[in-house]
């Protein structure tokens, strides 16, 4: 099976030599997916696209900030566009939300974006390739286990 990994996705022995000397869990999801990305780039227009939506967005958001003065109005502003936003999400399966996760430790401008919205925050740990791999506490990923329990406990 690696054999056959590291043939469809072009891994060689300086691909592993160079996964195995990065220090952080970062970097080394970031090498993972570009080898994904290089041979699926056609997942890249849609990525391209919510990128624009996102900055779009951003920059309207921005713009209302200029003529807001306190912060009260500020935070009422964000939660506006943050609204906005949760629609794009709501259309979203959990599958484009991992590879939107692992996208975007290739792309420091999108997770930027992702974490202003919170557009992550229906995506469970456990839907992840790996545990470790909930690296970045702003994404505020969810824990299926947890929540399971909570709710067990809330019915009691």
């Amino acid at each position: 099976m690696l054999g056959y990994v590291n043939q469809q996705y072009c891994i060689t022995q300086s691909g592993h030599l160079k996964y195995n000397s990065v220090n952080t869990i970062q970097k080394k999801i970031a090498i993972a997916y570009y080898f994904f990305y290089r041979h699926h780039c056609n997942v890249s227009v849609y990525f391209r696209h919510l990128y624009h939506i996102l900055k779009f967005v951003r920059y309207s958001e921005a713009q209302y900030f200029r003529y807001s003065s306190n912060h009260s109005q500020q935070a009422d502003i964000h939660k506006k566009y943050r609204e906005y936003v949760q629609f794009v999400q709501a259309q979203m399966s959990t599958a484009e939300l991992k590879l939107l996760f692992y996208n975007s430790f290739l792309f420091p401008k999108m997770q930027e974006l992702l974490i202003h919205y919170g557009l992550l925050e229906n995506l469970c740990i456990q839907d992840l390739c790996m545990k470790d791999h909930n690296c970045i506490p702003a994404f505020h990923l969810k824990n299926k286990n947890k929540e399971i329990l909570d709710v067990i406990r809330n019915t009691e």
